[in-house]
């Protein structure tokens, strides 16, 4: 998949697509130095539960739990050191 990287006030990394739409990323590897560029990301789409308060479980909550999906990242290529360089 490629996109423009960025990384939200959160400090949750992002994917932005040709098509705008923002992809969010899961990865360990620190991607700081490649926010901004246009990359190529390979991995795979996976659901991530988000953290429940308190310690319980989703299971013991009142509240369904809905899963996020975000693209699992295994490798990242630089295609261009500025997102503007994407062609149409």
């Amino acid at each position: 998949m490629k996109g423009c990287l960025m990384k939200d006030e959160s400090g949750t990394y992002l994917l932005q697509t040709r098509h705008s739409a923002k992809v969010k990323l899961d990865t360990t590897e620190d991607l700081n130095p490649r926010v901004g560029q246009l990359v190529k990301v390979t991995g795979t789409f996976v659901d991530t539960h988000p953290e429940t308060n308190g310690g319980t479980s989703a299971a013991n909550s009142s509240m369904q739990v809905h899963p996020t999906h975000a693209f699992r990242v295994f490798k990242v290529d630089v295609l261009s050191q500025t997102c503007s360089a994407r062609k149409k």
